[in-house]
């Protein structure tokens, strides 16, 4: 088969992650894969006047110096299988983009591919989520409800919420699946907690991840007990702003010891993943929630919230807060006592190596090959359907 991914942009973000990720497994099992961007986020939100003046060019800059001379294309933040086709485009339009047997897009781009004609391809839109602080509620139920696309979601929770809303269900569900090639537990796993308990949390702008309520969190850990000692990993963004969050006495910081990442490659998340020892990840909402069950599959303990998809990946592993995640008050508290609860005695052995368990059975692997049964098998209901070459 060939198989288009219309992406809305080309940055770091889970959202753009997932789909490079099935694009790479499906060109590795043979598919002819083509991954289309736009040079320029035309859906972005501009809140400055003078930012819609500059962003076109400062993007082309970025884009000759990264890919014409440094020859570094713009997701060197993932390894991309060579087979892959990365392309850049000035418009998700038809003029720029090529047939195929399918046109799948995700997020935004689906304005796009509700506009390429019918004889371009089957079309698929891939739902990681709900996002209404993207795009305004009657863009995304125009996007969903239109017939001329495939609904690919990602968890039964989101394929509940949609079907409420639209009145249509998912033509396929589909997790997002884990790299299990990449994210693997220790050949040994460490049981006893550490004298210095090395702890993780995503770092992130948008309020919905609920990283403030992280921070908070660890504040409430040290201001709980004076003899603890954290080695607080910091993934994500590097805006320190939520370290106002901490308000810690300047007595009380040298119990502390911050580890800023930022954005790193795959491999060098990895390394630094494998450091810790627990996870407090409390989303407001999620679509799915890849980051803990990547976690899992390596032996680290998670702290969440029931949002997305953990309670259903997750379910006997994930230390899940509980009532409405919303209430920050009560999740905060909920973490806390979890949180010592977990760095307080041994790490239970027996519910990390189930939490690897589940997540291998939701290995990248295993969906794509779900994902390309499927999608052969819709192409092969149309009547005198021939494979785009």
């Amino acid at each position: 088969m060939t198989i288009n991914w219309l992406l809305p942009f080309m940055n770091l973000t889970g959202g753009i992650k997932v789909p490079l990720e099935y694009a790479n497994q499906l060109a590795e099992q043979g598919h002819r894969v083509r991954v289309y961007y736009p040079g320029v986020i035309e859906t972005a939100p501009t809140q400055r006047w003078y930012w819609s003046w500059f962003e076109a060019p400062l993007r082309q800059l970025k884009y000759l110096i990264m890919v014409s001379w440094l020859k570094r294309h713009e997701a060197h933040w993932i390894a991309l299988n060579p087979k892959l086709e990365l392309i850049r485009v000035p418009a998700l339009e038809t003029r720029f983009i090529k047939p195929a047997d399918w046109q799948i897009a995700t997020g935004q781009a689906n304005d796009w591919l509700i506009q390429l004609p019918e004889s371009w391809g089957s079309k698929a839109n891939l739902v990681q989520d709900y996002e209404s602080w993207v795009q305004s509620e009657a863009e995304l139920l125009r996007q969903l409800k239109n017939p001329s696309s495939h609904l690919i979601i990602i968890s039964q929770q989101l394929a509940d919420k949609i079907h409420r809303l639209t009145g249509r269900g998912a033509d396929l569900l589909l997790a997002n699946g884990v790299n299990t090639e990449l994210f693997q537990p220790p050949s040994s796993i460490k049981t006893e907690s550490q004298a210095v308990k090395k702890i993780g949390l995503l770092n992130h702008a948008a309020p919905h991840k609920g990283s403030l309520r992280a921070w908070q969190t660890v504040r409430s850990l040290l201001l709980a007990d004076s003899t603890l000692q954290i080695e607080l990993t910091v993934i994500g963004q590097t805006d320190p702003s939520h370290l106002k969050a901490l308000q810690l006495p300047a007595s009380e910081k040298n119990r502390l010891k911050l580890n800023w990442l930022g954005e790193l490659s795959q491999a060098e998340l990895i390394t630094q993943l494998q450091k810790i020892d627990l996870l407090i990840y409390l989303p407001l909402e999620e679509g799915y929630g890849l980051l803990p069950l990547e976690l899992m599959a390596m032996a680290v303990s998670v702290i969440t919230t029931p949002v997305g998809a953990m309670p259903e990946y997750g379910q006997n592993v994930l230390y899940l807060t509980k009532g409405d995640p919303l209430d920050e008050r009560s999740v905060i508290k909920q973490a806390t006592a979890l949180a010592q609860q977990i760095l307080s005695q041994p790490f239970e052995l027996s519910r990390l190596q189930q939490g690897v368990k589940q997540a291998q059975a939701l290995s990248l692997k295993q969906q794509t090959t779900k994902l390309s049964h499927w999608l052969n098998d819709q192409l092969f209901q149309k009547p005198n359907q021939e494979l785009t070459q």
